[in-house]
């Protein structure tokens, strides 16, 4: 049984599992299963998919309990270490159901258990009341069915109406918000399974075979992902060069977007856990909290580029620049923001496509924040040098730290198509921790801004770009002393006739000058044909 579990505004999903088997493991009769736990809200900041193993709960007669075997937060699995600190978080909500009916709540135990089993959790069927506790304990994270007639073993309508704030669910002690809780699952098919929906990928290679002359020398090394957001776990998805590291020019200040969004969010569970009485509590909070779990995470090129404590400000994102607590009249913080300069900074980034507002938005996220989250995220594997790398400032303000590429030797920009391809569909599939679909889309630009419609390539028939983060930039200079150009993307293409939108990244084509239409309009056959063949 695998239950998705989240705050109010996350989604909930129960899968169909063997009843039987279900009833076996507690000596009870057979038990259908509800299929869907959902709340009403649009959008999330956390949800949960955890993996039980059904088990009696001793000294409640009629109760149910499933022990968490594995636990994935927004798609990131968590084991271990990581699994243990996650358990032991007091996130909770409040689970209001019709009187006389059961409930379902994943809970934390309290004190007073051996060692070793004071942070396992587990899921609990106990019978209660709008306003009461439920018996399981103190910490409690709950969902409810969708509405419908349910067996009284099973969890039926009911509301969950607000997170914390209850007498009955109210826990003094602060705790730690964890920043670093491992790697994202997967969301791409993967690339040597049997099973995987390969309907883009015969296309392209097809594609690819067919090219002669001067498009074959072009588009041979151009790094592409297109992935299906078809709001599947794994998507379907095809690619070329896709795990090359590229310099990829100011395709890759995506990374700071979504690393000033991710410190927002945690900042703000902070503030929510933590209560802090003052904007100076705030702050000192943060600093207490993260610094250390930061420094810590940071890679190792980054540490030995700036060893010193004077160095802090390349590791230690500047929390007073970048963010902004909500007060209410008597100074006490009650959200967390954007600073109005952060946020013109960003817009300026992405927007308006200047370095110098990129430069402000990297100062303030840092080299070292920035690239830990990238990878403890897993869109960087630091083992391998790989995927998405930004420890330059586009002005050359602070030194830079560089990996290997491909196309430009060692560099501070650069990323992987398939490792762009993952963040960008999570960023519109509503599937990172760290913002909503509101709050992210519209900080790129629109889709007539894509390079393909700024030379009056698309829309072609029914394809078309909706959102686009464009790069140019240019190379070291080759061996002839001549200094190339590479234009990369990262866009949203919309199939209109089907309505299904694409996650597209492509890099590494090399221009000597500006980009033209004659130089792009192999690319964008490369994605068409990709995208056409797409079959569900």
């Amino acid at each position: 049984m695998k239950i998705r579990i989240g705050t109010p505004k996350a989604q909930r999903l129960a899968t169909d599992r063997d009843g039987e088997h279900l009833g076996r493991r507690l000596d009870t009769p057979p038990l259908p299963l509800p299929t869907q736990f959902h709340d009403d809200a649009p959008g999330s900041a956390r949800s949960s998919v955890a993996a039980m193993c059904p088990r009696r709960v001793e000294n409640a007669p009629g109760a149910l309990r499933w022990e968490v075997h594995k636990l994935t937060i927004r798609g990131r699995r968590l084991v271990g270490r990581r699994l243990v600190e996650m358990r032991d978080s007091n996130r909770r909500y409040i689970f209001e159901p019709p009187p006389d009916h059961w409930l379902v709540a994943l809970t934390t135990p309290g004190g007073g258990t051996p060692h070793g089993q004071r942070h396992r959790r587990h899921l609990a069927m106990t019978r209660g009341r709008p306003g009461e506790s439920p018996a399981a304990g103190p910490r409690t994270v709950a969902a409810r069915s969708q509405p419908g007639v349910l067996p009284a073993h099973h969890l039926p309508a009911g509301r969950l109406t607000k997170e914390c704030g209850s007498p009955a669910y109210e826990h003094k002690e602060p705790t730690t918000m964890e920043m670093f809780t491992g790697a994202y699952q997967d969301n791409l098919e993967p690339e040597g399974d049997p099973g995987r929906n390969r309907s883009m990928q015969d296309a392209l290679d097809s594609f690819m075979n067919g090219l002669s002359g001067s498009d074959l020398t072009a588009l041979e090394r151009v790094g592409l992902t297109v992935a299906a957001l078809t709001g599947n776990e794994s998507l379907p998805w095809a690619g070329h060069r896709h795990n090359e590291v590229h310099y990829s020019a100011s395709m890759v200040k995506l990374l700071a977007m979504y690393a000033a969004h991710t410190l927002r969010f945690f900042a703000e569970g902070l503030r929510a856990d933590q209560k802090p009485a003052t904007a100076d509590d705030f702050f000192a909070a943060l600093a207490s909290e993260f610094n250390g779990a930061i420094r810590s995470a940071t890679p190792a090129k980054i540490l030995a580029t700036y060893p010193n404590e004077s160095d802090e400000a390349k590791i230690i994102p500047a929390y007073q620049t970048v963010l902004e607590p909500q007060l209410d009249v008597s100074g006490t913080p009650v959200g967390v923001d954007f600073t109005f300069g952060y946020r013109t900074h960003l817009r300026g980034m992405l927007i308006q496509q200047q370095d110098a507002p990129a430069a402000d938005c990297i100062h303030g996220v840092a080299f070292g924040f920035m690239n830990a989250k990238a990878g403890d995220d897993g869109f960087f594997d630091d083992a391998n040098q790989r995927g998405i790398w930004l420890a330059g400032d586009y002005i050359g303000q602070w030194t830079p730290v560089t990996i290997a590429s491909v196309n430009d030797a060692l560099v501070a920009q650069a990323t992987t198509a398939v490792d762009m391809a993952r963040l960008f569909a999570r960023m519109f599939s509503g599937t990172l921790e760290s913002g909503s679909l509101t709050d992210l889309i519209p900080m790129l630009t629109p889709g007539g801004r894509s390079w393909f419609h700024q030379l009056l390539i698309w829309p072609n028939g029914d394809i078309s770009a909706t959102h686009s983060k464009v790069g140019i930039g240019p190379l070291k200079r080759n061996g002839a002393g001549v200094i190339e150009r590479v234009v990369s993307e990262a866009l949203i293409a919309h199939d209109r006739g089907r309505d299904i939108d694409f996650a597209v990244i492509w890099q590494n084509l090399k221009v000597p000058g500006n980009a033209t239409m004659p130089e792009l309009q192999p690319v964008a056959n490369m994605v068409e044909t990709t995208i056409k063949a797409f079959q569900p």
